[in-house]
């Protein structure tokens, strides 16, 4: 039966003869956006499981919402395809079966324990940067000990100081015999918006850029800068006297987290509270034993979805004073997410040396949509409720005035 596939563009084409050649196990891929590597991957899983019977391919990603979204692009390649036997898509066991008997399963790098013991002859690794490398030496490097026959390592760039940083040098050692390494931009795909990338840009600073989109191996390409610099404080878990406190608040119940934040009259972060898998009563009294400790002089509150119930509850309910509501929009929270990667850029800013909150700064980025729309989020399954209740608390300063005075009588 003959199957067409996509066109693939020339650095494409180099790749898929790489991974045809089972002469050496790694083909090793550092791409950026608008370059079609998740293109080039997905038809590669295609191709291997059409072409090798009865054999293992697996998908791994960083986190498993990546592998849940990849197994539903290759099934929409697969609509109606004749050779496609089942498939399913279940918490850690998510799989496409072909009629030959080779499978197509998608994992999470994450749940290292449901990966252990799988034999595994071809390996898809998706955005590997973001995979840690001892997950990669201890759990999925194994999986191919007895049966492996070719490993596709694909990922944005993620800094010079990353296991796939080293493995993609690996590839262009002249006299490396298991690795081959390439490298593409969006300049190498005839298909790349040009309006998305100009968009991109003129948003984005030139190292952001470079590691975003020309697939440079940069550090410091974050789009918030300057973080260890600015989290160089510490969490400060008492108000103190005579000081003035703003806070902000980013609602979750299930997966993701609330988070209270609190700045100081300049803007400094200096407590969060950061918690999720509770009910709706636990997260209203948690939220209340923050206000009462910190008597904020102004709260923003996040009323998105279920947030505008829990806002009514805080105000009618527990008579919580001071208190607003924040309707989080795409232009609202460009605003102050703006601010907030300013007031990193010009180290205007301290906050606690908390390792989440590093994190989530890290991996914080921007999209462009094909609308041209830059868009502030983290990076796919990550979080940023930290990040987004610091904006918000900073904002809560603002909507509050800058010029706060302290008042008492003295003696006179």
């Amino acid at each position: 039966m003959d199957v067409k596939l996509y066109t693939p563009h020339a650095k494409q084409l180099e790749v898929h003869h790489s991974c045809d050649d089972l002469s050496y196990l790694f083909t090793v891929v550092c791409a950026g956006r608008q370059t079609g590597k998740s293109t080039l991957a997905q038809n590669q899983a295609i191709k291997w499981a059409l072409e090798h019977d009865d054999v293992v391919i697996m998908w791994v990603t960083p986190f498993q919402s990546q592998a849940n979204k990849a197994y539903k692009e290759i099934l929409k390649l697969l609509t109606n395809a004749p050779f496609v036997a089942s498939h399913k898509a279940a918490q850690g066991d998510t799989e496409i079966i072909f009629t030959n008997g080779t499978v197509i399963k998608f994992r999470s790098a994450g749940a290292e324990n449901a990966l252990r013991g799988e034999t595994v002859h071809f390996l898809v690794m998706d955005e590997a940067a973001f995979i840690k490398k001892t997950t990669f030496d201890e759990v999925i490097f194994p999986m191919l000990s007895t049966s492996g026959q070719k490993v596709l390592i694909i990922s944005t760039p993620k800094g010079k100081n990353n296991w796939f940083y080293e493995k993609f040098l690996d590839g262009k050692k002249t006299k490396e015999t298991s690795t081959k390494s390439f490298h593409f931009n969006y300049m190498d795909n005839p298909h790349t918006s040009k309006f998305v990338v100009a968009t991109a840009k003129a948003s984005l600073t030139p190292t952001a850029f470079g590691q975003e989109y020309l697939a440079e191996f940069v550090d410091g390409a974050a789009v918030i800068e300057n973080i260890e610099e600015c989290c160089s404080g510490r969490m400060q878990l008492l108000p103190k006297e005579g000081e003035i406190y703003f806070a902000g608040i980013d609602l979750a119940l299930k997966n993701d987290y609330t988070v209270f934040s609190v700045v100081d009259s300049t803007g400094n972060l200096v407590y969060f509270d950061r918690f999720n898998q509770v009910t709706a009563p636990q997260l209203k009294e948690r939220l209340v034993t923050n206000l009462n400790a910190w008597k904020p002089q102004n709260t923003l509150i996040e009323v998105n979805n279920m947030g505008q119930v829990i806002y009514d509850d805080l105000k009618s309910i527990y008579k919580v004073k001071n208190i607003q509501p924040w309707l989080t929009s795409h232009t609202s929270k460009n605003n102050i997410i703006t601010k907030l990667i300013n007031a990193f850029s010009s180290k205007d800013i301290i906050c606690p040396n908390d390792q989440n909150l590093k994190e989530e700064l890290d991996v914080f980025t921007m999209i462009v949509t094909p609308s041209g729309k830059a868009t502030y989020k983290a990076t796919e399954g990550f979080h940023d409720d930290i990040v987004m209740s610091l904006a918000i608390a900073r904002e809560a300063q603002t909507h509050a005035g800058n010029n706060q005075f302290n008042l008492k009588f003295v003696n006179y």
